[in-house]
């Protein structure tokens, strides 16, 4: 694995005050999602099992559970760190991800956690954020196009919709406020994630922004 230590340190967390600015009642749910817990810096109901000799992978998952609010985590029940080669580098939902920490740069396993906490997340949203680009959870609104969508991963499904934006929102902060400049959706996107799952706070992305335009198939690949 590559050294990314960097990301831990480029990572800048600023909060807004959303006494300053209020929040859009279009992104209301009928919970608080975004209720930030006190404690330790991730779940202590949470298990991480692993193979042999994955400190390192471990090291990179514990950094990024500990570098964001702990309520992203509250639903993580069960990681499994895997030593080889899996059909997919990762799957998440339900309280549980299965992580691939072999053949990947660090770069990559973080994005694919990231990614798969997403879908954990997602669990618990009511599926508000996917009435923004779908019919149904597979199926897109009339007129989209590929400029409402953070990726072209995101325009496989709702899920993955969802999980896309949330890994662009906390490791490419700075790409995803260019893209919703310049479109709606996009905008209504991170505005969802900003104030529904964050609470108002945003992240800076540790890497050059994307132009306004530019699309990437993958976020964890960026």
């Amino acid at each position: 694995m590559g050294s990314y230590k960097s990301f831990f340190t480029a990572l800048v967390i600023f909060v807004i005050s959303l006494n300053l600015i209020p929040r859009p009642a279009a992104y209301e749910l009928s919970h608080e999602v975004a209720e930030t817990q006190k404690g330790s810096a991730y779940a202590q109901n949470l298990t991480i099992v692993s193979d042999a000799n994955l400190d390192e992978c471990k090291n990179l998952v514990q950094n990024t559970l500990n570098s964001l609010p702990q309520n992203q985590s509250s639903a993580l029940k069960r990681i499994s760190l895997i030593g080889s080669k899996m059909d997919r580098r990762g799957y998440g939902g339900y309280g549980e991800i299965s992580l691939q920490c072999s053949d990947l740069p660090d770069s990559e396993i973080i994005g694919v956690f990231t990614h798969e906490i997403g879908h954990v997340v997602d669990d618990s949203t009511n599926n508000i954020f996917y009435k923004i680009s779908w019919s149904d959870s597979s199926r897109k609104l009339r007129g989209s196009n590929k400029m409402d969508f953070v990726t072209g991963y995101a325009m496989t499904d709702a899920f993955e919709d969802f999980a896309e934006s949330y890994t662009m929102y906390i490791l490419h902060g700075n790409s995803f406020r260019n893209m919703a400049d310049g479109n709606e959706k996009i905008k209504e996107k991170y505005n969802f994630i900003k104030y529904n799952i964050f609470n108002g706070v945003e992240f800076f992305g540790y890497d050059k922004p994307l132009d306004q335009g530019a699309r990437v198939y993958d976020s964890t690949r960026i």
